[in-house]
């Protein structure tokens, strides 16, 4: 199981290589360029009991950051902003992220990692089968995509939402996404 000591690890590693890779500016005349819109629609690990869907569009909006961590490694940075909701049983959540995505691409290979991080609103946490624990989660993602083609983003998200035993009840939310996406 992911857990949030395992993200906050994650996102550590992550901000560290930030600090120590050496930073250029972005080929972008914009300044937060939206660089593609998306769709995703998963399901929970079944681990907890209970049926959990997930269906959520977003938009990705470009930063005038990007790294060259050696002569084949690239990592750049997305904002990423979310609406989605999740179905456990019979309930539906509504939610709303707003966070960063480091990007990370081998040299012209057609595959891209994304790992990211966004704080989440759920709009309505508890009904009589399901607590979610409060409204306020934050949620964390590791991504895989191919680029058959270069406008088009294909892949898989393990997704992972809690509220890091803030509130009342922790059950964490772990769902695994199919995830496609358009390009500009």
């Amino acid at each position: 199981m992911f857990s949030m000591v395992t993200s906050s690890r994650l996102g550590l590693i992550a901000l560290m290589g930030l600090l120590f890779a050496p930073m250029s500016q972005a080929d972008t005349t914009e300044e937060f360029p939206l660089l593609g819109l998306g769709a995703k629609y998963g399901i929970d690990d079944f681990s907890d009991g209970h049926d959990i869907e997930n269906q959520a569009v977003y938009a990705n909006l470009g930063t005038p950051w990007d790294w060259q961590v050696s002569d084949n490694i690239r990592m750049d940075t997305e904002v990423q902003s979310t609406l989605g909701r999740y179905k456990v049983d019979e309930d539906y959540f509504g939610y709303l992220m707003f966070g960063v995505d480091l990007r990370f691409q081998y040299a012209d290979f057609p595959v891209v990692v994304k790992l990211g991080t966004a704080p989440t609103y759920l709009f309505d946490d508890e009904s009589e089968e399901f607590d979610a624990g409060g409204p306020l989660h934050m949620t964390t993602h590791l991504t895989v995509l191919a680029n058959p083609v270069k406008w088009l983003d294909i892949g898989v998200t393990y997704q992972h939402t809690s509220n890091a035993g803030t509130n009342k009840e922790n059950p964490g939310m772990d769902i695994l996404s199919l995830d496609v996406s358009y390009r500009f």
